[in-house]
């Protein structure tokens, strides 16, 4: 479950995907407002918005090592996200 005061790193590949899958959910909601007879310009505008608002939104800017430098230790970053080291003697 997503949480609203929890931080998610996602992969530039995860945002791509999940604006195709937009794309494409956009698509079918044209189709259909053309299979009702219904104007499709108020979906298309209704996507696009989104779209545009999710490209644009600071949550998806490039995050630099440096700046989480100071604030986490690599060892902290993998324990939060449930990974371990395997460290060999």
């Amino acid at each position: 479950m997503v949480r609203d005061n929890k931080i998610y790193i996602i992969s530039g590949r995860n945002i791509k995907k999940i604006i195709s899958l937009l794309n494409d959910l956009r698509n079918v909601a044209v189709e259909y407002s053309h299979l009702k007879d219904e104007d499709s310009t108020e979906v298309e505008e209704v996507y696009e918005d989104l779209i545009s608002n999710i490209l644009k939104s600071d949550s998806f800017e490039d995050i630099e090592f440096e700046d989480l430098i100071g604030e986490y230790t690599f060892d902290k970053m993998l324990k939060n996200v449930g990974l371990t080291t395997n460290r060999r003697k």
